[in-house]
């Protein structure tokens, strides 16, 4: 038990240093703005979040809540990256929305599995 609240306590203290430090980059830069803040700390709060869920959850294996983690992080890092300067032209190019229906098709594809591996596996490399 004490294994997972230290866990939980690195995470949500990641998010909440990684929120703190975009509020803090704010005050220094007229780059920051607001609603952009607000869309980083949303996306940090919901990665917070769905890590929660895989606790909650009480995923089957650490193989599996390692896969469920990179998947998480490769989420955060290309919503970042595409909302702050865009894979394709600019981060205003209609077609870096196509990056969101990976995620999306990832996402349809788990529920309708029930979140099992095997099932997932078949909607990754399908």
């Amino acid at each position: 038990m004490m294994k997972k609240i230290t866990l939980r306590f690195i995470v949500w203290t990641i998010v909440i240093t990684l929120i703190l430090l975009i509020l803090w980059a704010m005050r220094g830069t007229t780059e920051v703005r607001r609603n952009e803040a607000l869309a980083y700390s949303c996306m940090l709060l919901a990665f917070g979040g769905v890590y929660e869920l895989t606790v909650w959850l009480k995923t089957r294996s650490r193989t599996y809540r390692l896969a469920f983690g990179l998947g998480l992080a490769g989420l955060l890092l290309i919503g970042w990256t595409n909302g702050a300067v865009g894979f394709i032209g600019n981060e205003d190019n209609p077609a870096n929305l196509l990056y969101w229906a990976v995620f999306i098709v990832a996402v349809t594809g788990s529920l309708f599995s029930k979140f099992k591996p095997r099932g997932m596996a078949r909607t990754l490399f399908s």
